[in-house]
């Protein structure tokens, strides 16, 4: 009797990707390796192989090890080189944009995630078409192309509510949410920061009626960061402390929050504890290989020696600040550099004439 192996398989990788959406990457790992067993007797080249390496790379890339991610990637589409696999394809496409994304290549991201679009447009995906513009979405704002930004998300948020998919839904929601507090020239419009938090509440009422856990705390982070544009620092407070009960004390989100209490701090003018808060995030994304995540931590370490009126050393992170940003493409963060640096100069023009009138 011939006795299949393929329902087993893929049973577990069925049940890897649930725990990968749910960002439980212990069980989407464990489900993989029970895999692997009936695995390690079809042939090396059955595309089987392909959609492993697929769900490893995603593991990968949800736990900060990037180029592993994107090694795995070649792999499948090596297995599946001379064979029609186009969803195997696109899911390789879209695994790469995101590592490439993750590592701040945004050339490398773009590239793969039209890809992406292009295979699932064909496929008439949309639920999966969705994610892909979320991705591109993301892109797109960090090269500072904010309205096809817009364009591109909002794409996303359609094609989630045709596939009456709140969980995506949700999180187009967020991503827009970004967009409007995000944008410099929509920044001082009050009115778009409220819509912001609208955005992020939406998502919230989604999520909780999902009980999708990641999603509500992102939501709730969000809503908290703009809180804090609006200069609302105890509504922002009463938030961080409701994430830091849904947490446990491994999560990676402790570290995100440090950015939220980095700003608190610069408000309150706790300027020492903010050099803290961003020196412990620049190696939280330095062990990450997070480029993105370094020059931003960059910026803000030279901010807070800019509020100590430590010239020197503000200019010093701002100046590092704006070349990995440069290097990387990031206009949000290199405008935000750039505006330090400026402050900078203009302070030290103003000691300069200061100094020549009192002589």
């Amino acid at each position: 009797m011939r006795i299949s192996f393929y329902p087993s398989i893929d049973t577990h990788f069925n049940k890897c990707i649930e725990a990968l959406n749910n960002y439980d990457l212990t069980s989407a790992y464990r489900h993989l390796q029970v895999a692997y067993k009936p695995l390690s007797r079809l042939h090396s080249k059955n595309s089987k192989w392909a959609v492993y390496y697929l769900n490893l790379s995603s593991i990968y890339n949800n736990s900060g090890r990037f180029w592993e991610s994107i090694e795995c990637c070649h792999k499948a589409q090596a297995i599946i080189k001379k064979q029609k696999q186009r969803e195997i394809e696109a899911k390789a496409a879209s695994n790469l944009a995101n590592s490439y994304l993750n590592l701040s290549d945004y050339s490398q991201a773009l590239k793969h995630v039209q890809r992406a679009i292009g295979l699932y447009k064909k496929q008439t995906n949309n639920l999966l078409l969705s994610e892909e513009y979320l991705t591109l979405g993301q892109i797109l704002l960090r090269k500072g192309q904010w309205s096809q930004a817009v364009k591109a998300v909002s794409k996303a948020l359609l094609l989630s509510r045709q596939s009456q998919n709140k969980q995506r839904e949700g999180r187009a929601l967020i991503r827009l949410g970004y967009i409007f507090r995000a944008d410099p020239q929509i920044f001082l419009e009050g009115g778009y920061l409220h819509l912001a938090i609208d955005h992020f509440r939406q998502a919230e009422r989604y999520f909780r009626e999902i009980e999708y856990k990641p999603g509500l705390i992102e939501a709730i982070y969000e809503r908290a960061n703009t809180y804090l544009s609006l200069g609302m620092v105890d509504k922002s407070k009463e938030l961080i402390n409701r994430i830091q009960s849904m947490i446990p004390e491994e999560s990676p989100w402790r570290f995100f929050l440090l950015r939220l209490k980095y700003c608190i701090s610069n408000r309150e003018e706790q300027f020492e504890q903010a050099i803290d808060y961003a020196r412990k995030l620049h190696r939280f994304y330095a062990q990450a290989e997070d480029k993105k995540g370094q020059a931003e931590s960059l910026e803000m370490l030279g901010s807070s020696y800019y509020n100590l009126s430590n010239m020197q050393e503000a200019e010093k992170y701002g100046q590092k600040a704006l070349e990995m940003s440069k290097a990387i493409g990031d206009k949000l963060i290199e405008g935000q550099s750039q505006d330090l640096l400026n402050a900078i100069d203009s302070i030290g023009k103003l000691n300069q004439a200061s100094s020549a009138d009192s002589g």
